[in-house]
């Protein structure tokens, strides 16, 4: 059952509702094991394998007690969604019921490249992410000086995510932003190329450091910042293997 079919028949009364409550179940404990963002706050979290079947059992109660849910009817998107948060808020609230933040972030978050070497959720984990580094990103053009400032972040934010997420080649991007087409010359192609992975270069520099900046100020909890850095290690420090000329056009440019 999806994840719409679920919900709208989890009611008592419901014609299905056996049938709903397991899959209901299978639904949860698969989210459990997946990085969860809390949608306001967009802090990301990973309940431990020992937590799980707890912070499940709780949201099954939760969810059951107000059925139907005022999602019932909408897409199975909305529904996931709001069955993913009512997880992750109830796993927080837990969290915060016991002794500081030291268990929260011990049991929170695993290594994004232990997750990534896993081959699990892969998916998961880019949006999971692409929305934390978004968030960091908000907070670099909120301090930013002036509009060109502004401008150069997004444009150099716009080309990670087209290379690194989206499965952009750099000649796409030399096209776009540099002016660089088949006509141009290898050398300035070249020099396009240098100037672009050097405002990569420094953009991931200053996003490590708002990164830093927000989890000293608190905009940002320790397990979100960490994993606000490993995704940066994870996703954002590649290189682009330099090619001749003739290939760039017909060829994708490998992130190593």
């Amino acid at each position: 059952m999806k994840p719409a079919d679920i919900l709208a028949n989890l009611a008592v009364g419901t014609p299905h509702r056996d049938q709903a409550a397991a899959a209901f179940l299978q639904l949860l404990r698969d989210m459990a094991r997946r990085l969860l963002v809390e949608p306001r706050s967009r802090g990301v979290y990973r309940i431990s394998f020992e937590e799980r079947e707890e912070m499940v059992g709780r949201t099954v109660v939760r969810i059951l007690e107000r059925s139907p849910v005022s999602v019932v009817g909408k897409s199975d998107a909305e529904c996931s969604k709001f069955v993913e948060t009512t997880l992750v808020r109830i796993f927080i609230d837990e969290m915060r019921k016991r002794s500081g933040h030291e268990k929260r972030s011990e049991v929170a978050i695993d290594e994004v490249e232990s997750q990534a070497g896993s081959g699990m959720d892969q998916a998961d984990l880019q949006d999971k992410s692409r929305i934390i580094l978004d968030t960091v990103m908000n907070a670099m053009l909120g301090r930013a000086t002036d509009d060109a400032h502004r401008d150069r972040l997004r444009r150099t934010w716009k080309q990670i995510q087209l290379l690194v997420f989206d499965g952009a080649d750099m000649h796409a991007i030399l096209a776009q932003d540099e002016g660089i087409g088949p006509a141009s010359s290898e050398d300035d192609r070249k020099k396009a190329r240098d100037r672009v992975l050097t405002a990569h270069y420094r953009f991931r520099k200053s996003l490590a450091a708002e990164i830093d900046s927000m989890a000293a100020s608190g905009d940002l909890d320790p397990v979100s910042a960490e994993f606000a850095r490993t995704s940066i290690r994870a996703h954002l420090n590649r290189r682009q293997n330099p090619q001749p000329a003739s290939s760039v056009a017909n060829k994708r440019i490998k992130l190593s």
